[in-house]
């Protein structure tokens, strides 16, 4: 028999008695700050366990992540319409802040960004999989995700705000959506791949036609700002304009060279 209470000594607050532990752990995953004991008074569920030791995330800027994320994309092989498009949705999410918590929940839970983030880093806030709360670049929030983010952080010994570990359950977690993959591999628009995240990945509330043109707009930026800038020693629109114009004074001579000798 398990039995679900804020402690074994506190009989009085017991809440249930299961013989099937799942149903005790989703009684507990309901009442933040009760546990699962079994028949000798051993906690069961959740396991308190030393937090494990974490990486603070540093102070974030959506400025400062923009070129790590546009080049950790493009390091995955991705071309610069999927990488661009990717990123529109991910600004419209969480500004590019792998640390950021859903506006509404600020309120209702009483927390900052930060203190939610230490909270779940430290183990003093344990409802993090439960609460329904956006999270993170992507905005996690249903419950199966954030449990599978929370252990991949715990795998990882870093922080849930870490940006370097949510890049890398992003790009596993969405090697899963074949046919959003399938699409990225092949955009050939900012617009075909930022669609293919809203409506297949994201799968926001809001996706209509306006929602699709504004992802899609911050999209247009990051490709506007970094595409096919891939070294130091590319070429800027300047420097090219000169080339043509070179070139372009170059066959002028020639050709009154040659109507000169006519």
């Amino acid at each position: 028999m398990f039995r679900v209470r804020k402690t074994w000594e506190d009989a009085a607050s017991q809440i249930g008695a299961f013989n099937d532990l799942g149903n005790a752990k989703k009684v507990v995953d309901e009442n933040p700050g009760f546990y699962v004991f079994d028949a000798e008074g051993k906690t069961v569920y959740p396991v308190e366990v030393a937090p494990p030791v974490v990486t603070p995330p540093q102070n974030q800027s959506g400025a400062v992540n923009e070129k790590l994320i546009w080049d950790f994309l493009k390091m995955k092989g991705l071309n610069d319409f999927a990488t661009a498009g990717i990123m529109g949705n991910l600004y419209a999410e969480s500004t590019l802040l792998s640390n950021i918590l859903e506006n509404k929940y600020k309120q209702l839970l009483g927390h900052t960004n930060d203190s939610y983030t230490k909270g779940v880093d430290t183990g003093t806030y344990t409802n993090f999989v439960r609460d329904s709360a956006g999270y993170g670049l992507v905005q996690w929030t249903y419950w199966s995700r954030k449990e599978n983010l929370f252990n991949f952080a715990r795998s990882k010994k870093t922080s849930i705000g870490d940006l370097g570990m949510q890049l890398d359950f992003f790009w596993g977690e969405i090697q899963g959506y074949t046919s959003v993959m399938n699409k990225l591999r092949t955009a050939n628009s900012v617009l075909d791949a930022s669609n293919a995240v809203l409506l297949e990945y994201e799968k926001p509330a809001d996706q209509s036609e306006a929602a699709r043109n504004k992802r899609a707009g911050f999209g247009q930026i990051y490709y506007s700002k970094y595409a096919l800038i891939t070294t130091s020693a590319a070429k800027t629109p300047a420097e090219d304009q000169k080339k043509n114009d070179f070139f372009k004074v170059l066959i002028n001579v020639i050709s009154s060279i040659f109507k000169s000798k006519k």
